[in-house]
Protein backbone atom coordinates (compact mmCIF):
# COMPACT_ATOMS: atom_id res chain seq x y z
CA UNK A 1 0.00 0.00 0.00
CA UNK A 2 2.76 2.25 0.48
CA UNK A 3 4.46 1.74 -2.80
CA UNK A 4 1.09 2.63 -4.67
CA UNK A 5 0.16 5.56 -2.66
CA UNK A 6 3.30 7.24 -3.38
CA UNK A 7 3.08 6.35 -7.18
CA UNK A 8 -0.08 7.70 -7.64
CA UNK A 9 1.17 11.02 -5.55
CA UNK A 10 4.14 11.39 -7.99
CA UNK A 11 1.03 10.91 -10.72
CA UNK A 12 -1.34 13.28 -9.08
CA UNK A 13 1.71 15.66 -9.06
CA UNK A 14 2.55 15.12 -12.69
CA UNK A 15 -0.69 15.98 -13.64
CA UNK A 16 -0.93 19.35 -11.33
CA UNK A 17 2.12 20.22 -13.31
CA UNK A 18 0.65 19.21 -16.79
CA UNK A 19 -2.52 21.45 -15.51
CA UNK A 20 -0.72 24.45 -14.74
CA UNK A 21 1.52 24.71 -17.86
CA UNK A 22 -1.75 24.45 -19.80
CA UNK A 23 -3.46 27.29 -17.96
CA UNK A 24 -0.49 29.02 -18.35
CA UNK A 25 -0.42 29.03 -21.48
CA UNK A 26 -4.63 29.58 -21.90
CA UNK A 27 -3.61 32.43 -19.81
CA UNK A 28 -0.90 33.77 -22.77
CA UNK A 29 1.62 33.56 -19.77
CA UNK A 30 4.95 32.63 -21.63
CA UNK A 31 8.40 31.63 -20.69
CA UNK A 32 11.58 33.66 -22.08
CA UNK A 33 13.18 30.75 -22.12
CA UNK A 34 12.01 27.86 -24.10
CA UNK A 35 14.08 25.53 -21.97
CA UNK A 36 14.96 25.87 -18.55
CA UNK A 37 17.86 23.56 -19.20
CA UNK A 38 20.12 26.46 -20.98
CA UNK A 39 21.55 29.49 -19.99
CA UNK A 40 19.68 32.34 -19.09
CA UNK A 41 19.06 35.14 -21.27
CA UNK A 42 20.58 38.26 -21.05
CA UNK A 43 16.82 39.90 -20.31
CA UNK A 44 16.03 37.63 -17.58
CA UNK A 45 19.35 38.10 -16.11
CA UNK A 46 18.93 42.29 -16.29
CA UNK A 47 15.10 41.88 -14.91
CA UNK A 48 16.43 39.76 -11.67
CA UNK A 49 19.36 42.21 -11.46
CA UNK A 50 16.33 44.59 -11.09
CA UNK A 51 14.49 42.88 -8.46
CA UNK A 52 17.68 42.03 -6.46
CA UNK A 53 18.09 45.86 -6.29
CA UNK A 54 14.64 46.40 -5.21
CA UNK A 55 14.99 43.97 -2.53
CA UNK A 56 18.65 45.36 -1.52
CA UNK A 57 19.75 41.56 -2.88
CA UNK A 58 23.50 41.03 -2.42
CA UNK A 59 23.95 38.74 -5.20
CA UNK A 60 22.49 39.93 -8.64
CA UNK A 61 21.73 37.24 -10.24
CA UNK A 62 20.11 35.14 -7.79
CA UNK A 63 16.48 34.34 -6.86
CA UNK A 64 15.26 37.22 -4.91
CA UNK A 65 12.55 36.24 -2.97
CA UNK A 66 12.46 34.86 1.29
CA UNK A 67 13.27 31.33 1.75
CA UNK A 68 11.57 29.66 5.28
CA UNK A 69 13.42 27.45 7.13
CA UNK A 70 11.65 24.35 9.24
CA UNK A 71 10.11 24.79 12.61
CA UNK A 72 11.84 23.14 15.38
CA UNK A 73 10.51 22.88 18.94
CA UNK A 74 12.87 25.23 20.15
CA UNK A 75 11.98 27.84 17.77
CA UNK A 76 9.22 27.63 19.11
CA UNK A 77 9.96 28.53 22.15
CA UNK A 78 12.31 30.99 21.14
CA UNK A 79 10.77 33.02 18.53
CA UNK A 80 7.15 32.05 18.18
CA UNK A 81 6.23 32.46 21.76
CA UNK A 82 8.27 35.62 21.96
CA UNK A 83 7.99 37.36 19.00
CA UNK A 84 4.90 38.64 17.00
CA UNK A 85 3.63 36.30 14.19
CA UNK A 86 0.66 35.33 11.90
CA UNK A 87 0.09 31.89 10.39
CA UNK A 88 -1.21 31.01 6.75
CA UNK A 89 -1.57 27.82 4.76
CA UNK A 90 1.10 26.53 3.39
CA UNK A 91 -0.17 26.75 -0.13
CA UNK A 92 0.56 23.76 -2.91
CA UNK A 93 0.98 25.79 -5.72
CA UNK A 94 4.38 27.41 -7.75
CA UNK A 95 6.29 30.39 -6.05
CA UNK A 96 6.96 33.16 -8.40
CA UNK A 97 7.53 36.65 -7.97
CA UNK A 98 5.61 39.40 -9.87
CA UNK A 99 7.47 42.45 -11.38
CA UNK A 100 5.88 45.38 -13.17
CA UNK A 101 8.60 46.83 -14.68
CA UNK A 102 8.14 49.81 -17.94
CA UNK A 103 4.60 48.61 -18.68
CA UNK A 104 5.21 45.27 -18.99
CA UNK A 105 4.57 42.04 -16.38
CA UNK A 106 6.55 39.66 -15.89
CA UNK A 107 6.79 36.75 -13.29
CA UNK A 108 10.00 34.64 -11.71
CA UNK A 109 9.70 31.31 -10.21
CA UNK A 110 12.82 29.85 -8.30
CA UNK A 111 14.66 28.78 -11.06
CA UNK A 112 15.33 31.97 -11.82
CA UNK A 113 13.00 31.49 -15.22
CA UNK A 114 11.42 34.71 -16.55
CA UNK A 115 7.49 34.32 -17.95
CA UNK A 116 6.08 37.39 -19.55
CA UNK A 117 2.19 38.01 -18.44
CA UNK A 118 0.08 40.12 -20.47
CA UNK A 119 -2.12 41.57 -17.48
CA UNK A 120 -1.93 44.71 -16.62
CA UNK A 121 -1.29 46.53 -13.06
CA UNK A 122 -3.29 49.63 -12.98
CA UNK A 123 -2.29 52.95 -10.50
CA UNK A 124 -4.79 53.36 -7.93
CA UNK A 125 -6.73 56.82 -8.59
CA UNK A 126 -4.71 58.75 -6.45
CA UNK A 127 -1.24 58.14 -7.41
CA UNK A 128 0.31 61.18 -9.14
CA UNK A 129 0.78 59.14 -12.42
CA UNK A 130 -2.72 58.04 -12.60
CA UNK A 131 -3.83 56.61 -15.01
CA UNK A 132 -1.12 54.14 -15.96
CA UNK A 133 0.31 51.40 -15.16
CA UNK A 134 2.85 50.33 -12.02
CA UNK A 135 6.89 50.46 -12.59
CA UNK A 136 9.13 48.90 -10.09
CA UNK A 137 6.12 46.88 -8.53
CA UNK A 138 7.68 43.62 -6.78
CA UNK A 139 5.31 41.16 -5.15
CA UNK A 140 6.07 37.75 -3.01
CA UNK A 141 3.39 35.49 -4.04
CA UNK A 142 1.98 31.54 -5.60
CA UNK A 143 0.89 30.76 -8.74
CA UNK A 144 -2.37 28.22 -7.83
CA UNK A 145 -4.95 26.67 -10.61
CA UNK A 146 -7.90 26.71 -7.88
CA UNK A 147 -11.19 24.47 -8.79
CA UNK A 148 -14.15 27.21 -9.19
CA UNK A 149 -16.47 24.93 -10.95
CA UNK A 150 -17.25 21.66 -11.63
CA UNK A 151 -15.01 20.97 -14.38
CA UNK A 152 -14.06 24.27 -14.49
CA UNK A 153 -10.58 26.21 -13.01
CA UNK A 154 -9.29 29.51 -12.14
CA UNK A 155 -5.67 30.50 -12.48
CA UNK A 156 -4.89 33.15 -9.38
CA UNK A 157 -1.63 34.85 -8.21
CA UNK A 158 -2.27 34.96 -4.26
CA UNK A 159 -0.51 37.80 -2.87
CA UNK A 160 1.60 37.54 0.38
CA UNK A 161 4.14 39.93 0.59
CA UNK A 162 5.43 42.80 -1.09
CA UNK A 163 8.73 44.60 -1.73
CA UNK A 164 8.51 47.51 -3.62
CA UNK A 165 5.19 49.12 -4.86
CA UNK A 166 5.38 52.29 -7.75
CA UNK A 167 8.96 52.92 -6.38
CA UNK A 168 7.94 52.98 -2.53
CA UNK A 169 10.60 50.73 -0.87
CA UNK A 170 8.51 48.28 1.74
CA UNK A 171 11.40 46.24 2.77
CA UNK A 172 11.79 47.65 5.96
CA UNK A 173 8.40 47.78 6.90
CA UNK A 174 5.84 45.76 8.59
CA UNK A 175 4.47 42.88 7.24
CA UNK A 176 1.04 44.21 7.94
CA UNK A 177 1.66 47.42 6.24
CA UNK A 178 3.26 45.50 2.91
CA UNK A 179 -0.18 43.51 2.58
CA UNK A 180 -2.58 46.45 3.16
CA UNK A 181 -0.11 48.22 0.58
CA UNK A 182 -0.35 45.23 -2.00
CA UNK A 183 -4.60 45.04 -0.97
CA UNK A 184 -5.37 48.82 -2.06
CA UNK A 185 -2.38 49.63 -4.91
CA UNK A 186 -2.05 46.78 -6.38
CA UNK A 187 -5.30 44.01 -6.50
CA UNK A 188 -8.39 46.71 -5.80
CA UNK A 189 -7.17 49.25 -8.36
CA UNK A 190 -7.01 45.90 -11.21
CA UNK A 191 -10.43 44.51 -9.75
CA UNK A 192 -11.87 47.89 -10.72
CA UNK A 193 -10.56 48.24 -14.04
CA UNK A 194 -11.84 45.13 -14.41
CA UNK A 195 -15.59 45.26 -13.72
CA UNK A 196 -15.02 48.74 -15.20
CA UNK A 197 -14.21 46.83 -18.54
CA UNK A 198 -16.71 44.10 -18.02
CA UNK A 199 -14.18 41.53 -18.50
CA UNK A 200 -12.81 38.83 -16.45
CA UNK A 201 -8.91 38.46 -15.81
CA UNK A 202 -6.85 35.55 -17.26
CA UNK A 203 -4.83 35.85 -13.98
CA UNK A 204 -6.63 37.30 -11.00
CA UNK A 205 -4.75 38.84 -8.11
CA UNK A 206 -5.84 37.98 -4.39
CA UNK A 207 -4.50 38.51 -1.34
CA UNK A 208 -3.46 35.50 0.77
CA UNK A 209 -5.36 35.24 4.10
CA UNK A 210 -3.48 35.65 7.44
CA UNK A 211 -4.31 34.66 11.01
CA UNK A 212 -3.28 35.30 14.44
CA UNK A 213 -1.76 32.11 16.52
CA UNK A 214 -4.23 31.63 18.40
CA UNK A 215 -6.55 30.77 15.31
CA UNK A 216 -4.41 28.21 14.61
CA UNK A 217 -7.31 25.39 14.74
CA UNK A 218 -9.68 27.62 12.04
CA UNK A 219 -6.45 27.66 9.78
CA UNK A 220 -6.47 24.02 9.30
CA UNK A 221 -10.23 24.13 9.02
CA UNK A 222 -10.05 26.15 6.41
CA UNK A 223 -7.19 24.71 4.38
CA UNK A 224 -9.31 21.73 3.84
CA UNK A 225 -12.12 23.41 2.39
CA UNK A 226 -9.89 25.56 -0.15
CA UNK A 227 -9.98 24.96 -3.48
CA UNK A 228 -6.31 24.38 -3.80
CA UNK A 229 -3.84 22.05 -2.29
CA UNK A 230 -1.90 22.78 0.92
CA UNK A 231 0.89 20.93 2.19
CA UNK A 232 1.59 22.48 5.55
CA UNK A 233 1.62 26.32 7.49
CA UNK A 234 3.62 28.88 6.78
CA UNK A 235 4.94 31.21 9.98
CA UNK A 236 5.56 34.95 9.37
CA UNK A 237 7.04 37.28 11.39
CA UNK A 238 4.95 40.83 11.48
CA UNK A 239 8.20 43.03 12.11
CA UNK A 240 11.03 41.34 10.66
CA UNK A 241 11.69 43.24 7.39
CA UNK A 242 11.86 41.32 3.97
CA UNK A 243 15.02 40.07 2.95
CA UNK A 244 15.89 37.66 0.46
CA UNK A 245 17.40 34.15 0.87
CA UNK A 246 17.20 32.24 3.87
CA UNK A 247 15.56 33.47 6.30
CA UNK A 248 15.40 32.36 10.09
CA UNK A 249 12.61 33.96 11.07
CA UNK A 250 10.26 32.82 8.55
CA UNK A 251 9.28 29.45 9.31
CA UNK A 252 6.98 26.38 7.63
CA UNK A 253 6.09 23.21 8.99
CA UNK A 254 4.47 20.20 6.89
CA UNK A 255 2.69 17.18 8.68
CA UNK A 256 5.16 13.88 9.38
CA UNK A 257 3.22 12.43 6.85
CA UNK A 258 4.62 14.38 3.92
CA UNK A 259 7.88 14.43 4.87
CA UNK A 260 10.51 12.09 2.95
CA UNK A 261 14.11 11.83 2.92
CA UNK A 262 16.35 10.45 0.49
CA UNK A 263 18.96 8.03 1.70
CA UNK A 264 21.62 6.01 0.07
CA UNK A 265 20.85 2.21 0.46
CA UNK A 266 23.80 -0.02 1.44
CA UNK A 267 22.56 -3.95 1.58
CA UNK A 268 24.38 -6.64 3.97
CA UNK A 269 23.60 -10.46 3.18
CA UNK A 270 24.32 -13.04 5.34
CA UNK A 271 24.22 -15.84 2.87
CA UNK A 272 21.81 -16.81 -0.12
CA UNK A 273 18.53 -16.01 1.39
CA UNK A 274 16.51 -13.57 0.72
CA UNK A 275 15.65 -12.87 4.44
CA UNK A 276 19.13 -13.21 5.67
CA UNK A 277 20.08 -9.29 5.29
CA UNK A 278 19.89 -6.00 6.70
CA UNK A 279 20.33 -2.64 4.70
CA UNK A 280 21.86 0.57 5.55
CA UNK A 281 20.97 3.86 5.48
CA UNK A 282 23.76 6.48 4.54
CA UNK A 283 23.18 10.16 4.42
CA UNK A 284 26.41 12.77 3.22
CA UNK A 285 27.69 15.04 5.42
CA UNK A 286 30.16 17.83 4.40
CA UNK A 287 33.34 17.65 6.41
CA UNK A 288 35.62 20.96 5.18
CA UNK A 289 35.75 21.40 2.18
CA UNK A 290 34.33 17.37 0.75
CA UNK A 291 31.28 15.57 1.17
CA UNK A 292 31.40 12.34 2.85
CA UNK A 293 28.53 9.29 2.87
CA UNK A 294 28.26 7.98 6.37
CA UNK A 295 26.03 5.73 7.98
CA UNK A 296 24.79 7.18 11.55
CA UNK A 297 22.99 4.38 12.93
CA UNK A 298 19.95 4.57 10.76
CA UNK A 299 18.44 1.41 9.28
CA UNK A 300 15.66 0.42 6.98
CA UNK A 301 12.23 -1.01 8.37
CA UNK A 302 11.40 -4.59 7.28
CA UNK A 303 8.17 -3.55 6.40
CA UNK A 304 6.37 -2.21 3.05
CA UNK A 305 5.91 -3.46 -0.34
CA UNK A 306 8.49 -2.15 -1.87
CA UNK A 307 10.93 -3.58 1.03
CA UNK A 308 9.84 -7.16 -0.81
CA UNK A 309 10.71 -6.17 -4.17
CA UNK A 310 14.40 -5.25 -2.40
CA UNK A 311 14.48 -8.95 -1.13
CA UNK A 312 13.62 -10.24 -3.95
CA UNK A 313 16.28 -8.72 -6.46
CA UNK A 314 18.31 -6.70 -3.25
CA UNK A 315 21.28 -5.82 -6.26
CA UNK A 316 18.95 -3.86 -7.89
CA UNK A 317 18.55 -1.56 -4.92
CA UNK A 318 22.03 -1.63 -3.55
CA UNK A 319 23.99 1.65 -4.06
CA UNK A 320 20.44 3.62 -4.69
CA UNK A 321 19.77 6.92 -3.65
CA UNK A 322 15.73 5.94 -2.41
CA UNK A 323 13.04 7.88 -0.97
CA UNK A 324 12.05 6.88 2.80
CA UNK A 325 8.81 7.93 5.03
CA UNK A 326 8.85 7.91 8.69
CA UNK A 327 6.73 5.19 10.42
CA UNK A 328 6.07 5.45 14.02
CA UNK A 329 4.18 2.09 14.42
CA UNK A 330 7.74 0.38 11.80
CA UNK A 331 9.53 -2.08 13.38
CA UNK A 332 13.21 -1.69 13.24
CA UNK A 333 15.79 -4.22 14.01
CA UNK A 334 19.35 -2.77 14.67
CA UNK A 335 22.42 -5.80 14.62
CA UNK A 336 25.07 -5.67 16.75
CA UNK A 337 27.58 -5.65 14.22
CA UNK A 338 27.07 -2.96 11.28
CA UNK A 339 29.63 -4.16 9.05
CA UNK A 340 28.55 -7.99 8.73
CA UNK A 341 25.37 -9.69 8.96
CA UNK A 342 24.20 -10.82 12.43
CA UNK A 343 21.07 -12.01 13.76
CA UNK A 344 22.19 -10.46 17.01
CA UNK A 345 20.41 -6.95 17.92
CA UNK A 346 17.31 -5.63 19.27
CA UNK A 347 14.33 -4.20 17.70
CA UNK A 348 12.99 -1.00 18.44
CA UNK A 349 9.87 1.28 17.79
CA UNK A 350 8.86 3.49 15.06
CA UNK A 351 11.62 3.21 11.74
CA UNK A 352 12.34 4.36 7.82
CA UNK A 353 10.34 2.74 5.27
CA UNK A 354 10.91 2.40 1.61
CA UNK A 355 8.90 4.22 -0.67
CA UNK A 356 10.81 3.91 -4.00
CA UNK A 357 13.84 3.69 -5.36
CA UNK A 358 15.37 6.39 -8.08
CA UNK A 359 16.43 4.29 -10.71
CA UNK A 360 15.39 3.74 -13.88
CA UNK A 361 13.91 0.83 -15.99
CA UNK A 362 13.44 2.16 -19.47
CA UNK A 363 16.67 1.14 -20.51
CA UNK A 364 15.90 -2.83 -19.92
CA UNK A 365 12.77 -2.29 -21.82
CA UNK A 366 14.12 -0.34 -25.00
CA UNK A 367 16.79 -3.80 -25.31
CA UNK A 368 14.00 -5.87 -25.48
CA UNK A 369 12.23 -3.89 -28.01
CA UNK A 370 14.85 -3.40 -30.21
CA UNK A 371 16.18 -7.12 -29.88
CA UNK A 372 12.54 -8.65 -30.81
CA UNK A 373 12.59 -6.24 -33.91
CA UNK A 374 16.31 -7.62 -34.66
CA UNK A 375 15.16 -11.22 -34.70
CA UNK A 376 11.91 -10.06 -36.58
CA UNK A 377 14.45 -8.59 -38.94
CA UNK A 378 16.63 -11.53 -39.31
CA UNK A 379 13.69 -14.18 -38.95
CA UNK A 380 11.82 -13.19 -41.81
CA UNK A 381 13.89 -12.85 -44.86
CA UNK A 382 15.69 -15.89 -43.17
CA UNK A 383 12.89 -18.34 -43.06
CA UNK A 384 11.54 -16.80 -46.89
CA UNK A 385 15.09 -17.88 -47.79
CA UNK A 386 14.34 -21.15 -46.71
CA UNK A 387 10.74 -21.29 -48.51
CA UNK A 388 11.01 -19.01 -51.87
CA UNK A 389 13.66 -19.67 -54.54
CA UNK A 390 15.42 -15.95 -55.07
CA UNK A 391 19.09 -15.05 -55.75
CA UNK A 392 18.64 -11.60 -54.25
CA UNK A 393 17.53 -12.65 -51.47
CA UNK A 394 20.40 -15.03 -50.49
CA UNK A 395 23.15 -13.29 -52.34
CA UNK A 396 21.58 -9.74 -51.21
CA UNK A 397 18.95 -9.17 -48.57
CA UNK A 398 20.10 -11.94 -46.25
CA UNK A 399 23.73 -10.68 -45.63
CA UNK A 400 22.90 -7.46 -45.30
CA UNK A 401 20.39 -8.08 -42.38
CA UNK A 402 22.55 -10.04 -41.00
CA UNK A 403 25.78 -7.33 -40.98
CA UNK A 404 22.78 -4.82 -39.68
CA UNK A 405 21.91 -6.75 -37.12
CA UNK A 406 25.43 -7.63 -35.49
CA UNK A 407 26.02 -3.34 -36.09
CA UNK A 408 22.85 -3.26 -34.29
CA UNK A 409 23.68 -5.06 -31.30
CA UNK A 410 26.73 -3.44 -30.86
CA UNK A 411 25.78 0.45 -31.53
CA UNK A 412 22.74 -0.43 -28.82
CA UNK A 413 25.01 -1.81 -26.18
CA UNK A 414 27.38 1.37 -26.55
CA UNK A 415 24.27 3.67 -26.22
CA UNK A 416 22.94 2.03 -23.21
CA UNK A 417 25.84 1.14 -21.32
CA UNK A 418 28.60 3.13 -22.95
CA UNK A 419 30.27 6.37 -22.06
CA UNK A 420 28.03 9.88 -21.90
CA UNK A 421 30.58 12.16 -20.95
CA UNK A 422 29.35 12.93 -17.55
CA UNK A 423 31.30 15.02 -15.61
CA UNK A 424 32.12 13.35 -12.57
CA UNK A 425 32.72 14.56 -9.12
CA UNK A 426 36.73 14.71 -8.46
CA UNK A 427 38.89 16.86 -6.34
CA UNK A 428 39.79 18.44 -10.03
CA UNK A 429 36.18 19.32 -10.52
CA UNK A 430 34.78 19.85 -7.40
CA UNK A 431 37.14 23.06 -6.52
CA UNK A 432 37.20 26.08 -5.93
CA UNK A 433 33.73 25.94 -4.95
CA UNK A 434 32.43 29.71 -5.53
CA UNK A 435 31.86 32.00 -3.16
CA UNK A 436 28.21 32.45 -3.37
CA UNK A 437 27.94 28.83 -3.86
CA UNK A 438 30.05 28.27 -0.40
CA UNK A 439 27.65 30.91 1.02
CA UNK A 440 24.58 29.34 0.45
CA UNK A 441 25.74 26.10 2.14
CA UNK A 442 27.33 27.89 5.17
CA UNK A 443 23.43 29.79 5.40
CA UNK A 444 21.80 26.09 5.42
CA UNK A 445 20.38 26.49 2.15
CA UNK A 446 19.53 22.94 0.71
CA UNK A 447 18.34 24.30 -2.36
CA UNK A 448 21.39 25.11 -4.03
CA UNK A 449 19.57 23.96 -7.24
CA UNK A 450 17.42 27.30 -7.42
CA UNK A 451 20.93 29.81 -7.79
CA UNK A 452 21.42 30.02 -11.75
CA UNK A 453 24.83 28.37 -12.73
CA UNK A 454 28.07 30.44 -12.49
CA UNK A 455 30.36 31.69 -14.72
CA UNK A 456 34.34 31.15 -14.86
CA UNK A 457 36.87 31.63 -16.60
CA UNK A 458 37.71 30.24 -20.13
CA UNK A 459 34.17 29.44 -20.61
CA UNK A 460 33.95 27.15 -18.05
CA UNK A 461 30.34 27.38 -15.24
CA UNK A 462 29.66 25.92 -11.93
CA UNK A 463 26.80 23.75 -11.62
CA UNK A 464 24.80 24.39 -8.37
CA UNK A 465 22.86 21.06 -8.96
CA UNK A 466 25.91 18.95 -9.22
CA UNK A 467 27.88 21.15 -7.29
CA UNK A 468 31.01 21.18 -10.09
CA UNK A 469 33.06 22.59 -12.87
CA UNK A 470 32.23 22.11 -16.06
CA UNK A 471 33.57 23.26 -19.44
CA UNK A 472 32.05 25.31 -22.08
CA UNK A 473 29.48 23.33 -24.02
CA UNK A 474 28.18 21.18 -21.35
CA UNK A 475 24.88 21.18 -19.91
CA UNK A 476 22.48 19.89 -17.05
CA UNK A 477 20.63 17.01 -17.68
CA UNK A 478 17.19 17.60 -15.87
CA UNK A 479 16.13 13.77 -16.01
CA UNK A 480 19.24 11.98 -15.06
CA UNK A 481 19.99 15.15 -12.95
CA UNK A 482 23.88 14.84 -14.21
CA UNK A 483 26.15 17.32 -16.24
CA UNK A 484 27.23 15.99 -19.19
CA UNK A 485 29.55 17.56 -21.98
CA UNK A 486 28.07 17.45 -25.98
CA UNK A 487 24.42 17.67 -24.35
CA UNK A 488 22.09 16.81 -27.19
CA UNK A 489 18.96 16.31 -25.94
CA UNK A 490 17.35 12.73 -23.40
CA UNK A 491 16.45 9.96 -25.27
CA UNK A 492 13.19 8.29 -22.79
CA UNK A 493 13.40 5.44 -25.13
CA UNK A 494 16.89 4.40 -24.15
CA UNK A 495 16.93 5.99 -20.94
CA UNK A 496 20.05 8.13 -21.63
CA UNK A 497 21.51 11.20 -22.58
CA UNK A 498 22.40 11.67 -26.21
CA UNK A 499 25.84 13.52 -26.63
CA UNK A 500 28.75 14.28 -28.56
CA UNK A 501 30.20 10.67 -27.26
CA UNK A 502 27.28 8.70 -28.39
CA UNK A 503 25.81 10.53 -31.05
CA UNK A 504 27.00 8.65 -33.91
CA UNK A 505 25.69 5.71 -32.32
CA UNK A 506 22.59 6.61 -32.07
CA UNK A 507 22.02 8.03 -35.47
CA UNK A 508 23.56 4.11 -36.77
CA UNK A 509 21.35 2.75 -34.81
CA UNK A 510 18.37 4.84 -36.27
CA UNK A 511 19.56 4.06 -39.57
CA UNK A 512 19.98 0.55 -39.10
CA UNK A 513 15.83 0.80 -38.08
CA UNK A 514 15.48 2.14 -41.55
CA UNK A 515 17.73 -1.07 -43.02
CA UNK A 516 15.43 -3.69 -41.03
CA UNK A 517 12.18 -2.12 -42.28
CA UNK A 518 13.15 -2.00 -45.61
CA UNK A 519 14.73 -5.19 -45.59
CA UNK A 520 11.04 -6.93 -44.04
CA UNK A 521 9.32 -4.82 -47.06
CA UNK A 522 11.25 -6.26 -49.28
CA UNK A 523 11.22 -9.94 -48.14
CA UNK A 524 7.49 -9.67 -47.99
CA UNK A 525 7.81 -8.48 -51.86
CA UNK A 526 9.69 -11.00 -53.18
CA UNK A 527 7.43 -13.84 -51.19
CA UNK A 528 4.66 -12.40 -53.09
CA UNK A 529 6.45 -13.04 -56.84
CA UNK A 530 9.26 -15.53 -56.21
CA UNK A 531 8.30 -19.11 -56.83
CA UNK A 532 8.45 -21.61 -54.17
CA UNK A 533 11.14 -24.21 -53.36
CA UNK A 534 10.45 -27.32 -54.59
CA UNK A 535 11.22 -29.65 -51.90
CA UNK A 536 14.67 -31.82 -51.66
CA UNK A 537 14.38 -35.20 -52.98
CA UNK A 538 14.30 -37.23 -49.47
CA UNK A 539 17.45 -39.70 -50.25
CA UNK A 540 15.53 -42.76 -48.74
CA UNK A 541 12.31 -42.38 -51.63
CA UNK A 542 15.34 -42.92 -53.91
CA UNK A 543 17.28 -45.34 -52.67
CA UNK A 544 16.91 -48.96 -53.56
CA UNK A 545 17.57 -50.24 -50.17
CA UNK A 546 15.10 -51.06 -47.15
CA UNK A 547 16.79 -51.41 -44.03
CA UNK A 548 14.50 -52.96 -41.78
CA UNK A 549 15.57 -54.67 -38.22
CA UNK A 550 15.47 -58.09 -37.52
CA UNK A 551 16.54 -59.45 -34.63
CA UNK A 552 19.72 -56.84 -34.40
CA UNK A 553 20.14 -57.40 -37.92
CA UNK A 554 19.59 -55.28 -41.47
CA UNK A 555 18.56 -57.08 -44.69
CA UNK A 556 19.14 -55.59 -47.76
CA UNK A 557 16.31 -56.73 -50.33
CA UNK A 558 18.35 -55.80 -53.51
Amino acid sequence: MGDEASLAKLDIAQLQHASMDLAKAAAQIRPLRGDDATPLLPRELELIAICNRLVHGQVVDAFPGAQPTSLTRQKIFEQLLKEPYVVCEKTDGERHLLLAHEGHVYLIDRKCRVWTCREQLPLPAGHDLSPGWHHNTLLDGELVLDAVEEGKTALRYLVYDAMHICGEDLTHRTLLYRLEKALSEVILPKEQLSALRGSTDNVQLMLKDFFELWQLGEVTAIASELPHGTDGLVFTPVMVPYVPGTVPALLKWKPAEMNTVDFKLQVIKGGDSARNMHVKLLVGFKSKDAWQVKHTGHWLAKMGDMFKKLREDPAAFDGKIAECKWNASAKTFTPSDQLKFTVNGSWEDGGWVLQRPNYYWGPWLCLVVVFAFIFESVGLPTMASQNYDSPFLDMVVLPIVWIAAFAAVFTLVSIVFGDTGEIRRSEASCYPIPDRARAMILLGSSKTEDCPNIGGLDGQSYCTRCCVWRPEGSHHCRTCQRCVTGFDHHCSFFGRCITRQNMCSFRTIIGLFFVGAAAQMITVAITNSAPARSPSPSPYATSSTVMEPTAGRYYNYN
